[in-house]
């Protein structure tokens, strides 16, 4: 998001413009805060699950899959990042 649109919007604003260019779901990762997720039918905060960090190599692959594959069975967003946050979680 930072290189798209140069860190001159909000992440409100970066999920609206994605969602307005056809994009079905948007996430935006903040690390340690966590992340954001909108379909269009709501915006929903998805906390980062704390644990003492040792390596972080993968985290993201790990969400990405983790959220894909939960997206796939249940169809809800919010339920999603929950599975996604704790399996990237669950790598540290």
């Amino acid at each position: 998001m930072r290189v798209l649109f140069s860190g001159l919007i909000s992440n409100k604003d970066a999920l609206d413009a994605l969602l307005s260019w056809g994009a079905k779901a948007v996430i935006i990762t903040l690390g340690k805060d966590g992340s954001i997720i909108s379909n269009g039918s709501g915006t929903y905060q998805i906390p980062s699950f704390k644990t003492n960090v040792v390596d972080t190599t993968g985290e993201g692959d790990v969400y990405c899959a983790a959220f894909i594959s939960e997206y796939l069975r249940t169809k809800n967003v919010y339920i999603s990042g929950l599975y996604a946050s704790a399996a990237a979680e669950s790598l540290k």
